[in-house]
């Protein structure tokens, strides 16, 4: 009789020190596995929005010390964050070091599927567009989606020395 009291008591111990655990404490489950809690934090990180125009910084040469540059081939991809809704890529052009067109990537609007990535390449690196490249980027969407993750990817090498470096899209401008 003793033993079963003193099981009652550990287990209604339990019960109750384990419902006091702080917010925000991850649970584990029997196995060991994490369970399921609700996000309490902020999403202010994951903007629900219908369009953007996007600055992305897209460098096609990088200085070194001691003045020598190396010359890097950028492409820009386009991650379609939504899980469910696709969006439409308007524009996307990129500019010289002096803000001259090089190129536009796309001639008609482009539907870019739920999760789906586009990625641009630029076919000839370092012909005049320079350490102050970039791209802009135009986007829309029939509804509001979670906006999309857009980057510059920059590879370069001199020698034995191998460069790469990525650059994230900064919103210029919001569409309603």
């Amino acid at each position: 009789m003793m033993g079963r009291r003193n099981v009652c008591l550990v287990l209604a111990a339990v019960m109750i020190l384990g419902s006091c655990a702080p917010k925000g404490v991850e649970e584990v489950t029997p196995s060991g596995a994490p369970g399921i809690t609700e996000y309490e934090g902020s999403d202010a990180d994951l903007d629900l929005v219908s369009g953007q125009t996007i600055f992305v910084p897209a460098y096609s040469e990088i200085f070194l010390s001691g003045g020598s540059k190396v010359s890097l081939s950028p492409s820009i991809a386009i991650h379609n964050a939504a899980s469910s809704e696709s969006l439409v890529l308007q524009s996307v052009r990129h500019y010289d070091t002096h803000g001259k067109l090089v190129k536009e990537y796309v001639e008609q609007p482009l539907q870019l599927a739920p999760l789906a990535t586009k990625v641009f390449l630029v076919e000839r690196p370092g012909e005049g567009a320079g350490a102050g490249a970039n791209f802009i980027v135009e986007w829309a969407a029939h509804k509001a989606i979670y906006e999309p993750v857009i980057e510059a990817v920059m590879v370069g090498s001199a020698g034995t020395h191998g460069f790469s470096l990525i650059s994230p899209g900064r919103v210029m401008k919001q569409h309603e």
